[in-house]
């Protein structure tokens, strides 16, 4: 069982994960915000499940492997301050961002959604595109080979388009 935790407040956070540390509950906690990640998981958080991981999985796979390494705090202290950096700017016109950011990554996503924003606009995709330039410089500074999404997709379908 788990709770994914939804507060931002890292004080919040703390609190509850103070809770956790005094019996065992069988409750695993894992944060939905990711510029408390680095501290989540070295207060003792189980994993993340923040919108991010729609973007970037790896990254964040490498955070919860690595936040409690003092081989690579230098490492998570930088990519902390990278995921705070982009984290505001994958939340605008979210679901669609993260969409057209997989579609960037070579999955077959289709580019409709439920929310209000029906295509994003040209800044929109310039910040996206910024930002999967540095997923691929994270991916090279701490030796993570991203998911090659072409063996994961074996007969290739045209997408469709937004409705």
């Amino acid at each position: 069982m788990y709770h994914k935790d939804t507060s931002i407040e890292l004080e919040q956070v703390k609190a509850k994960l103070d809770v956790l540390k005094l019996g065992d509950y069988g409750l695993e906690f894992y944060d939905a915000h990711t510029p408390n990640a680095m501290y989540s998981l070295q207060m003792g958080a189980k994993g993340m499940s923040s919108i991010s991981g729609n973007f970037y999985p790896e990254i964040l796979v490498w955070m919860v492997e690595h936040a409690n390494d003092p081989d690579r705090q230098e490492d998570v202290r930088w990519l902390q301050g990278e995921l705070s950096r982009v984290d505001p700017l994958i939340h605008v016109a979210y679901p669609m961002s993260a969409k057209y950011f997989l579609q960037k990554r070579g999955l077959p996503v289709r580019t409709i959604s439920r929310a209000h924003a029906l295509e994003l606009t040209v800044q929109q995709k310039q910040v996206l595109d910024d930002i999967h330039y540095s997923f691929f410089g994270w991916c090279e500074r701490l030796g993570i080979q991203p998911v090659q999404t072409g063996k994961l997709i074996k007969n290739k379908m045209p997408l469709d388009p937004p409705i």
